[in-house]
């Protein structure tokens, strides 16, 4: 029974994991001059967690 327990709860933690993990890539710009922003921060709507900086290209 302990088996199960263990084997299932490790089961409902890897699905979480993968669902958990996106790649997202883009570069942000200027408005006005077209050039790149870098340590701009990039977010996903509505999460609190997730996010980074633009490099020094403005890539992220």
């Amino acid at each position: 029974m302990k088996k199960m327990y263990l084997l299932l709860l490790l089961a409902f933690g890897v699905i979480s994991m993968t669902n958990a993990q996106i790649s997202v890539k883009g570069n942000v710009v200027s408005s006005l001059d077209g050039m790149p922003a870098p340590g701009v921060s990039v977010t996903v709507k509505d999460q609190k967690i997730s996010g980074t900086a633009t490099d020094f290209d403005g890539n992220f």
